[in-house]
């Protein structure tokens, strides 16, 4: 109850500084997965750069290398990804988080910083929140704190929760897809990101209707879209 009052203040006082101006929206940003060339459509962008996954292997922490090897690259900034099958331990995390980061700055890239790809259980956000707060306190601060967030999040998450678990970000992407398809009854999750009261990008399919685009736009709190790119 405590963390519901505390960020419902902090809404009303941001909105009273603000008054009904909107932040500006950054401009259009592409997610590269593992097996897609960076073609000239996505040069001089922003671009999230996939580089492999985290997960359990009979128990022990395992890092798998995928995605573009650090080269040089024409964009304005990086953000590289990382999935997360599981919460490894952070110090394992960021011991190849940072090793890669800076194999790509040699490189003459401007990695602007990371992104986690976790599905976490919505139940579980507040123990995601602890788990990310320990990352952005080890995390160089040369480097940003991006991370992917669940439809289902926006729909069943317990007041406060999604506001803690911004809190300890400097980004949240929800995705509004699942595999290669839009999620299904969009104007749901359309609906609930009304509620939203901290600064979120949206991740989309590049075929994603122009219009349902602009309807996604409208948010208050929307700060740019990131597109999904597919052969």
């Amino acid at each position: 109850m405590e963390l519901l009052i505390k960020h419902m203040i902090m809404g009303l006082l941001s909105l009273s500084i603000l008054g009904c101006d909107k932040a500006p929206v950054e401009e259009d940003a592409y997610w590269i997965w593992a097996g897609i060339p960076i073609v000239e459509d996505y040069s001089h962008k922003q671009l999230y750069l996939y580089q492999g996954r985290f997960y359990l292997d009979s128990g022990k922490p395992t890092y798998e290398r995928r995605g573009l090897y650090p080269h040089s690259i024409e964009a304005t900034s990086v953000f590289l990804v990382f999935r997360l099958d599981h919460l490894v331990p952070v110090k394992k995390l960021l011991t190849v988080v940072e090793s890669i980061s800076t194999h790509w700055t040699e490189k003459g890239v401007n990695v602007e910083g990371i992104q986690l790809d976790f599905d976490s259980p919505t139940a579980r956000l507040l123990g995601y929140s602890d788990y990310l707060k320990n990352v952005r306190s080890m995390l160089s601060n040369k480097l940003k704190l991006s991370i992917t967030g669940l439809g289902d999040w926006l729909l069943a998450s317990k007041p406060g929760y999604l506001e803690q678990l911004a809190d300890e970000v400097d980004e949240i992407v929800f995705q509004l897809y699942q595999g290669r398809e839009e999620l299904d009854g969009l104007s749901v999750y359309l609906n609930a990101l009304k509620k939203v009261s901290f600064p979120y990008k949206l991740g989309v399919l590049q075929s994603t209707n122009k219009t349902e685009l602009e309807k996604m736009q409208k948010g208050r709190h929307f700060r740019g879209v990131i597109y999904f790119v597919q052969l």
